[in-house]
């Protein structure tokens, strides 16, 4: 056989063999891409229910702040009352 024979042979196996390798690795970047959308996926779920958690959580606190805020208020309150009302009794001139 002549030499550009041979060259166009080894040419022909070279494509073959290239585009064998180049199927191969469209099918690992398909299945990665698969994998990666999983993962992706299964990661959102994650945040979504930590989301979920830490809300309730901040939730439980506000109320338990605002809790803690009313019986505050209503001892001030109280305490501010006791207050007038025994400055009104010595205004009055009243002794105890």
């Amino acid at each position: 056989m002549g030499r550009l024979t041979e060259d166009m042979r080894r040419l022909c196996d070279e494509i073959q063999t290239l585009h064998g390798s180049r199927q191969a690795l469209k099918g690992q970047l398909a299945s990665g891409h698969a994998n990666r959308q999983e993962e992706v996926s299964e990661m959102c779920a994650q945040f979504s229910e930590m989301q979920t958690r830490v809300a309730q959580q901040a939730r439980r606190a506000r109320l338990a702040f605002l809790s803690n805020l009313r019986h505050l208020v209503a001892e001030l309150r109280q305490q501010t009352q006791v207050d007038l009302a025994v400055v009104r009794f010595a205004w009055a001139g009243k002794r105890r």
